[in-house]
């Protein structure tokens, strides 16, 4: 009995006769040894495989084509019956009664600018080397006041005081400067650190110590050539930067340690004229932020007229001295301390 391929079963005897009927009776010869159940009818392998191709199509074809079903879809609406009324033919004719509002002009509220407040001329009391000069000087001081913790409770932290406001101060003034000056870029956060150690400092403890030692680290790192990080609060007026007791001491040894000293012969004036320059400078400053608004007293005429007149005083000193008038300078020193003594004869009273 002959064997067939699987493949060859799909192809019945009908199929054979069609494909003979096609092809006729010639001899083909196949790559393998298979017939169809008739003899004498061979396809080549391609053909049968073709062949079959057809025949599965042709059979799955109708199965697909029952598979698809119609889709349902709603009518489309019918507006014939729609009664008459609802919709305004002319919407603006039909529906909307009366006058047509008068449009008017809404009243811009007035933008006002406000103009950047001006720039006082620090320059003019006190000049870039001068502040950096005492700033030098207070981290010296410091350096002495926090050497020991013993020392610093007993007096220490007195002077402590005394130097972080003046050293608050200077930094404000840099903020605001008018001219090129060092340490402008941290000088707004090292002033309301310095104002707040200062003001902590009335007392001696360990919590003020260690921030003395906070405030003596600043230093090292601003006149080192660093900077400090950190967020700076807005200026607003003197009175949170420097209290007035602070100051009056700084004026104080001002006047009788350092000027009087370097004015009380024209040999010490000659060798002394750069400190006095720098002492009368410092002295001006802090005459004109005693009579700031919002300082202690600022509002009294007559304390406000002391505070000029120290200031005016001051800056003859630094006149004087430039010009190496040594009697002019001499006259000057007197008015501060002239100023001074009635001062505190009547507000200390």
């Amino acid at each position: 009995m002959t064997r067939y391929p699987l493949w060859s079963l799909m192809v019945n005897q009908e199929k054979n006769c069609a494909v003979e009927a096609l092809f006729g009776k010639s001899d083909y010869t196949a790559r393998t040894d298979v017939s169809f159940d008739r003899p004498g009818c061979e396809l080549p392998f391609h053909m049968r495989y073709l062949l079959c191709l057809l025949v599965f199509i042709a059979s799955v074809n109708p199965l697909i084509g029952q598979s698809k079903s119609s889709d349902q879809r709603a009518r489309h609406p019918s507006f014939e019956n729609l009664r008459s009324g609802i919709f305004f033919k002319d919407a603006f004719q039909e529906g909307i009664r009366g006058q047509r509002p008068i449009q008017q002009a809404i009243d811009q509220p007035e933008i006002v600018v406000e103009k950047p407040a001006e720039t006082f001329a620090w320059s003019r009391l006190i000049e870039a080397e001068a502040i950096e000069d005492e700033i030098k000087a207070i981290k010296l001081q410091l350096d002495d006041a926090l050497r020991t913790v013993g020392s610093f409770k007993g007096r220490g932290y007195q002077q402590a005081r005394v130097d972080l406001t003046v050293a608050a101060m200077l930094f404000a003034i840099i903020d605001q400067y008018d001219g090129d000056v060092r340490w402008r870029k941290s000088a707004a956060l090292a002033r309301d650190r310095m104002a707040r150690a200062a003001s902590n400092a009335k007392v001696g403890t360990d919590p003020v110590y260690k921030e003395t030692k906070l405030r003596q680290q600043d230093f090292e790192d601003l006149i080192g050539g660093s900077t400090i990080s950190g967020t700076s609060r807005e200026f607003t007026d003197w009175s949170e930067i420097c209290e007035r007791s602070p100051l009056m001491k700084r004026l104080e040894q001002s006047q009788q340690d350092r000027l009087s000293v370097y004015l009380a012969s024209e040999a010490e004036f000659t060798k002394q004229k750069d400190r006095i320059i720098r002492e009368a400078q410092l002295v001006t400053a802090m005459g004109h932020i005693l009579a700031a608004e919002n300082m202690v007293d600022a509002d009294d005429e007559d304390y406000a007229d002391y505070c000029r007149r120290l200031e005016e005083a001051a800056a003859a000193i630094v006149e004087a001295t430039r010009q190496g008038n040594y009697e002019q300078a001499r006259q000057a020193e007197g008015e501060i301390r002239k100023s001074c003594s009635e001062c505190h004869e009547l507000y200390r009273a």
